[in-house]
C-alpha cells in the first residue's frame, strides 16, 4: 500500500471539521486529496497544507519578493559603502539571504552574530590583509541581518526564516485545529521541531514518516533523523514502511543525454515515473517518452536560463558588451544569427545573411550593412542602437522586453508549442519585475552599461524556473527528486546519479565558516547529504522496480557515478541491504556516445569505385582515423562545410606561412645557397602576405586579429630563414616546392594510390631531406620513433605526435 493511502487510513481516525494535514509539498496534496475522493464515507475534507502554507497561517507574515529583498538590504548597505552599484550587490545578497534564513531556521542567537567580526579576527589582524576583508563583510553582515529584521516587522513581511520563526512563537497565542497529522518529513531544523513540540502541547498531533524498515534498522545515514524524531516523540511518531522493491538495474552511459534511450525500454508497454536529478535533462526526457504514451505531467519547473527566449536575450546582450568602435565581434553575430528566434525572423533569408557574413572576413562587422534589406530600419536600430540611443536602464528594458516578443512573434509557427509560449511569457515576466522596481527605485538601479545590467539580469533568471501545468494524477511523470515525497510508483527510472548532482558534495556559498557552522549547528554538506540520501534510497526501495543510470562524458558532474551506486554495489556484494536476488548492475556502457561517429555509410558498388580511384594522403588517412564520416564527405563526396569560421587563425597562419616561404625559394631551386641571398627585409615579406591575405578574403591587416596574425607569420618566416642561415656551413640545394609524389601500395590483390604533397625537398651535404612545414609547435622528440607501438592508429584520437610520427612514415 502506498504511503499517501497509508496516511488517508491513519487521518480517518482523527478526522473532524478542525483536523490539518501538514505535507512537505503541494504535489503530495493533490494525491492525498485523491484518496479522500475515493472514499465511501461522507466527511468533511481536511485542511491539507504545506508547512509554508501553515506557517504563513500561523505568523500572519506574508513572503516578500526576493528582489524587494535585496533592494531593501541595498539600501541598509548603502549608508556605509558608496562603490558598489546594485548589480554587484545582487549576486552578494543572495548569498546573505540563505545565510540569514539558516540563522533563524536554526534559532542561532543574535548575540552569536553581534560577535561575528570578532570571531573573524582569530588570525593576527593586518590592515589590508584578508581578515580586514572579512571582518568588515561580517560587520556588514550583521548590520543588514539586524536593519532587514526591522524594516520587514513594519512591513508584516518576511523571508522563509523570519517567517517560521515568527510562527514559532505565535501557537501559544492562536487558535487551533483539533488535529493535526504531519506526514512524509525528513530533516526539521530546531524552529520546524519548535512549532510541534508547541502544538504538542496545546492540541492532538501526529507525526507519519515513510522510511523503509531496512534503512531504520540497519543505522542506514538516509534514516539517521528519522531515528531521532521516533525516539524523540515516542507518544506521537509513527513509521510507515511502504517498502516493496523487486527489481534494481544500473545502467552506465557516455553522454548525459543518452540516458534518456533508457526510457524506451523501460516503458515500453507501462509507464511510471522519471526522476531527473539533473533538471537541464527535462526536454532530451520529453522527447526520449515512448510513442505510445500520450499523457504527460511534467512537475518539475524548466530552469528559464537554459530556455531559448533567454539564450536569445544573451545572444543580443553579448553583440553590445563585446562591441568596440570598429564594429560587432563576429562569433557574436554569428551565435546572434543561428538563435532560434533570429532564424525565424529571417526566415528564407538566413542563408543569404551566413553567405554575407562568411564574405566578410574581418573580426568586426558593420551589421547594419549585413543585415540591411532583411530587417526594417527601426528594427536594425533597436537591435544593434537600442543603448546608444536611449542609455538608461528603464528604456533599454522596454527595448528589450519588446524585442523579444517581436522576434517570437515574427517567426512564429501556425503550431507553436505551448513551452516556447511560456519561456516567452516568463521572460517577460522578469522584465515587468525589473520595470517595476526601476519605476520607484530608478536612480539607485539606472546601470550605465550593458555588461552590468546584464549582470543584474542574468542573476535574477538564475532562480526562475518556467513552469508547467498539466494533470498531476497522469501515469506518466516525469519530476524532480525534491517532488517525489511522500509518491511512490510501481516502476521508477532515476537519471543523473552522479558525484555532484546527488549528492551535490561540498558545493554551497557562505559568509559562515564551516568551524563556525558547526559550532553553531547550522547545516553543512553532510546535512545534504543525509537528505539526499534519504530521498535516494526511500524511492529506490518504495519503487516496485527502479532503474538508476549515470552518465561518464567526462564534462561537469558527469566525470564519475554517485557513491550511492557504490554504495549499492558494496551492499549487493556484502549481501546486505540489498539482497543479489533483486539488484541487476549493468555497466556494459549499452550505448556509446563519446564517439562522434555516429552515422553508418554502406560501402556501395559506386562508392568503393570512387574510393579506390582516388589517391590517398596523410590527411585523408588522419580524416578517416578520426571521424569515417568526415572522410565519406570530404574525401569521397568532396563536400566541404564553406560555412565554418576558424576562429583562432590556425589555418591562416599555416597557408600564409607556406606560401611566403614557396615564393621565397622558387628562384633558388636548382642552385646552391650564398648567404647574402637570404637577406631578406619586412616590406617584402609583409607585400607577400598581403597577397595571401587578399586570396584569402582578409583584406585589412592593419588592426584588430589580422594584424596579430601577420606579425605572427613573419616571425615565424624569419625563424626558417635564420635556421637556413645557420646550417650553410654545408651547401644546401633545393630540388623541389610544393610537388606531389604518387606511389601504388600492393596488399594482396588490391591497389591502393597513394599520395604525398612535399613542401620542400633539398640535397645538404650527402643527404636527401623531404620537409613539411609545421607552424605549431612540436618537440623533437615527439617525432622521434622507436618501435612499432608508436604507430598505433587507435591513439590517434588523442595523441597529436603518434598522428604526426605516421606522416613521417608515409612520407
Amino acid at each position: 500500500m502506498r504511503f499517501l493511502q497509508q496516511v488517508y487510513q491513519e487521518a480517518m481516525k482523527y478526522i473532524t471539521e478542525k483536523t490539518t494535514i501538514i505535507l512537505p509539498s503541494q504535489r503530495a496534496g493533490v494525491y492525498l486529496r485523491e484518496e479522500f475522493k475515493k472514499s465511501d464515507k461522507t466527511i468533511i475534507l481536511p485542511d491539507i497544507i504545506t508547512m509554508e502554507q501553515f506557517t504563513e497561517k500561523m505568523s500572519g507574515v506574508q513572503t516578500e519578493d526576493n528582489l524587494n529583498l535585496a533592494l531593501y538590504a541595498y539600501k541598509i548597505f548603502c549608508k556605509k559603502n558608496q562603490d558598489m552599484d546594485f548589480g554587484r550587490f545582487l549576486p552578494i545578497f543572495s548569498i546573505m539571504l540563505k545565510d540569514f534564513n539558516d540563522i533563524d531556521m536554526y534559532g542561532v542567537n543574535i548575540k552569536d552574530i553581534n560577535v561575528m567580526s570578532e570571531i573573524s579576527q582569530i588570525e593576527p589582524y593586518k590592515s589590508g590583509s584578508n581578515t580586514e576583508k572579512y571582518s568588515n563583510i561580517m560587520n556588514v553582515f550583521k548590520d543588514i541581518y539586524i536593519e532587514l529584521n526591522s524594516v520587514l516587522k513594519n512591513t508584516g513581511t518576511g523571508y522563509r526564516g523570519i517567517i517560521y520563526r515568527e510562527a514559532a512563537g505565535c501557537i501559544k497565542d492562536v487558535e487551533l485545529p483539533e488535529y493535526v497529522i504531519f506526514a512524509g518529513f525528513n530533516i526539521l531544523t530546531p524552529v520546524e521541531k519548535d512549532i510541534i513540540n508547541n502544538l504538542i502541547e496545546r492540541t492532538n498531533v501526529k507525526i507519519l514518516f515513510n522510511l523503509p524498515e531496512l534503512l531504520l534498522k540497519d543505522d542506514h545515514e538516509a534514516g539517521y533523523f528519522i531515528r531521532k524524531y521516533l525516539n524523540e516523540w515516542k507518544n506521537n511518531a509513527v513509521n510507515i514502511d511502504c517498502s516493496k522493491n523487486e527489481n534494481i538495474k544500473i545502467y552506465e552511459y557516455s553522454l548525459p543525454t543518452d540516458q534518456t534511450k533508457v526510457l524506451s525500454e523501460v516503458f515500453k508497454q507501462s509507464t511510471g515515473a522519471v526522476v531527473l536529478c539533473d533538471e537541464s535533462l527535462m526536454i532530451p526526457a520529453v522527447n526520449g517518452v515512448p510513442e505510445h504514451v500520450r499523457n504527460i505531467n511534467i512537475t518539475m519547473g524548466y530552469p528559464l536560463k537554459m530556455t531559448p527566449a533567454f539564450l536569445f536575450y544573451k545572444s543580443l546582450m553579448s553583440l553590445h558588451i563585446n562591441r568596440n568602435e570598429y564594429g560587432y565581434n563576429r562569433k557574436h553575430i554569428t551565435d546572434f544569427i543561428e538563435n532560434k528566434y533570429t532564424r525565424r525572423m529571417l526566415g528564407g533569408k538566413i542563408g543569404v545573411v551566413k553567405g554575407r557574413l562568411h564574405k566578410l572576413s574581418q573580426m568586426y562587422i558593420n551589421a547594419e550593412n549585413l543585415f540591411s534589406g532583411f530587417m526594417s530600419n527601426q528594427l536594425i536600430e533597436d537591435v544593434f542602437d537600442w543603448y546608444d540611443n536611449k542609455g538608461a536602464m528603464k528604456e533599454s528594458v522596454i527595448i528589450l522586453k519588446n524585442l523579444i516578443r517581436v522576434f517570437e512573434e515574427a517567426g512564429r509557427a501556425d503550431n507553436e508549442d505551448m513551452l516556447a509560449e511560456s519561456n516567452i511569457i516568463k521572460i517577460r515576466q522578469v522584465f515587468n519585475r525589473l520595470l517595476n522596481l526601476l519605476s520607484r527605485e530608478e536612480d539607485i538601479l539606472n546601470i550605465k552599461t550593458p555588461g552590468k545590467m546584464d549582470s543584474l539580469i542574468s542573476h535574477i533568471v538564475k532562480s526562475e524556473i518556467v513552469p508547467f501545468s498539466g494533470d498531476p494524477l497522469q501515469d506518466y511523470q516525469i519530476m524532480g527528486m525534491l517532488e517525489t515525497r511522500c509518491l511512490d510508483f510501481d516502476k521508477t527510472v532515476i537519471m543523473s546519479v552522479n558525484e555532484g548532482i546527488i549528492p551535490k558534495g561540498k558545493s554551497g556559498n557562505s559568509f559562515i565558516p564551516y568551524e563556525i557552522r558547526n559550532e553553531w549547528k547550522l547545516p553543512t554538506y553532510r546535512h545534504a547529504d543525509k537528505l539526499f540520501s534519504f530521498y535516494f534510497y526511500t524511492l529506490l526501495l518504495n519503487s516496485k522496480e527502479t532503474i538508476v543510470t549515470f552518465a561518464k562524458s567526462g564534462e561537469e558532474n558527469y566525470t564519475e557515478k554517485s557513491r550511492f551506486i557504490e554504495q549499492l554495489n558494496w551492499e549487493n556484494r556484502k549481501e546486505g541491504l540489498f539482497p543479489e536476488y533483486n539488484f541487476s548492475p549493468v555497466s556494459d556502457k549499452t550505448h556509446a556516445g563519446n564517439e562522434r561517429c555516429i552515422e553508418k555509410i554502406e560501402k556501395t558498388v559506386e562508392i568503393m569505385e570512387i574510393i579506390k580511384n582516388k589517391s590517398i594522403s596523410y590527411s585523408a588517412i588522419a580524416s578517416y582515423i578520426r571521424n569515417p564520416v568526415d572522410y565519406y564527405m570530404n574525401y569521397v563526396l568532396g563536400i566541404r562545410d564553406e560555412s565554418e569560421i576558424d576562429e583562432v587563425g590556425y589555418r591562416e597562419i599555416g597557408n600564409a606561412v607556406h606560401y611566403v616561404l614557396e615564393k621565397l625559394m622558387t628562384k633558388h631551386v636548382g642552385r646552391v645557397f650564398e648567404k647574402d641571398e637570404f637577406y631578406m627585409d619586412d616590406i617584402y615579406i609583409n607585400k607577400l602576405i598581403e597577397e595571401n591575405f587578399v586570396e584569402n578574403n582578409i583584406p585589412d591587416s592593419s588592426k584588430g586579429k589580422p594584424y596579430i596574425m601577420k606579425q605572427a607569420i613573419i616571425r615565424i618566416v624569419k625563424d626558417f630563414i635564420k635556421n637556413d642561415i645557420e646550417r650553410l656551413h654545408s651547401k644546401i640545394t633545393i630540388k623541389e616546392l610544393e610537388e606531389g609524389r604518387k606511389t601504388i601500395l600492393r596488399i594482396e590483390e588490391e591497389e591502393i594510390k597513394l599520395f604525398g604533397k612535399f613542401d620542400r625537398v633539398e640535397q645538404y651535404s650527402n643527404k636527401l631531406i623531404i620537409m613539411d612545414y609545421k607552424s605549431g609547435y612540436l618537440d623533437r622528440p615527439d617525432l622521434k620513433i622507436k618501435d612499432s607501438e608508436l604507430i598505433n592508429i587507435n591513439k590517434w584520437k588523442n595523441d597529436l605526435k603518434d598522428d604526426k610520427r605516421f606522416q613521417l612514415l608515409l612520407y
